[in-house]
Order: C-alpha cells, then sequence, then structure tokens
C-alpha cells in the first residue's frame, strides 16, 4: 500500500464536518444552506464533541432510523430509541469512527452523501456477530465501507437517516495499514 492510500485511511473524525462547512460556505439557496448548518451541528456533536442534547435537537421529535444492505444494524423510530442508539455511539472514541465524503449532494428536502465509513476494528454498532472478520491484533487495520446516507428534512430539522451498505462488512472491507 502506498503511502497516499494509507493517508486515505486515516481516521479523522473532524475531517467530514470540515467538508460540510466547506459545501455550506458556497452555497447560495438559504434553504441549502440552513439544512447544512444543522448537518454540521448534528455531525459536530456526535463526532468531535460528544453532545446529546445538541445532538437530539438536530432532528424532528420521532427521527427514523433505517439500514439497508448490511446485516446487524437494525432499523428504529422515535425519540427514545434515537437517543438509546446515539448515546452507544457516543461511547465511541474520537477518530474510531469516521466518514470519508467522495460526492454531496443538496436538495430542497435531503441532503445526500456518498462515500465510505472508516472504522477502527472493534467498534462496528454491535453487528460484529453478524461478520467472519478475522483481525490481526498485532497489526493497524482500518474497516472501509461504502454507502450512501441520505439525511431527510422536514421543517428545518432532520428527520433521520437512511444508509445504503454496498453488502454486508466482510473481509474484504478489512485494510492492513503496513500493506
Amino acid at each position: 500500500m502506498s503511502t497516499n492510500q494509507r493517508e486515505e485511511l486515516i481516521i479523522d473524525s473532524a475531517a467530514m464536518v470540515e467538508d460540510f462547512k466547506r459545501v455550506a460556505a458556497g452555497l447560495t439557496s438559504e434553504r441549502h444552506r440552513a439544512m447544512m448548518d444543522v448537518l454540521i451541528r448534528h455531525a459536530d456533536a456526535e463526532l468531535i464533541n460528544h453532545d446529546i442534547d445538541v445532538l437530539m435537537a438536530t432532528m424532528i421529535p420521532q427521527p427514523r432510523f433505517r439500514y439497508y444492505g448490511t446485516v446487524g444494524m437494525p432499523n428504529f423510530t422515535g425519540y427514545e430509541a434515537t437517543r438509546e442508539y446515539y448515546l452507544g455511539v457516543l461511547q465511541i472514541p474520537k477518530n474510531a469512527s469516521a466518514m470519508q465524503m467522495e460526492s454531496l449532494t443538496i436538495g430542497d428536502d435531503a441532503v445526500v452523501m456518498e462515500g465510505f465509513v472508516l472504522m477502527a476494528p472493534g467498534w462496528l454498532h454491535n453487528s460484529s456477530e453478524d461478520m467472519e472478520l478475522v483481525i490481526d491484533p498485532d497489526r493497524p487495520a482500518v474497516i472501509r465501507k461504502r454507502l450512501c446516507v441520505i439525511f431527510p428534512f422536514e421543517d428545518g430539522l432532520m428527520t433521520g437517516e437512511v444508509h445504503y451498505f454496498d453488502g454486508p462488512f466482510g473481509p474484504g472491507d478489512l485494510v492492513y495499514l503496513d500493506e
């Protein structure tokens, strides 16, 4: 693996927030800028500041989360289920999980992000029992999985998230950084 390829796999939780800020700075639509501001607050609270109150304030009272293309990640709806989910997510250390954005499309009712999720082995939202990953603990590794996330909006707030993965997590998603 080349040095440039390894650098692309460094998990930097703040990178997505910075990418969102760069996109928002170039927007001319007030509606799109407002949606991006909410998404920036959401990502910052989730990935950097670990602030459950700010995170929950970016969403409607009964958010809906859906996961397609992988196993072990249940769909859920409602304030309490969403809060419980995020309290678990906030246990993940900073720079153990991040999004690597390839493209971002902003419509009038949703923001769509395509790219990869990067995760340190061991932080896979309770889905490890559904994966057949054998990880060498003595080698630095990253799990890199292609996905598309839709962030729908209603009345200026996120209605939840819809995640589309390119299949279940598996051995092809494990990248050793010393190769």
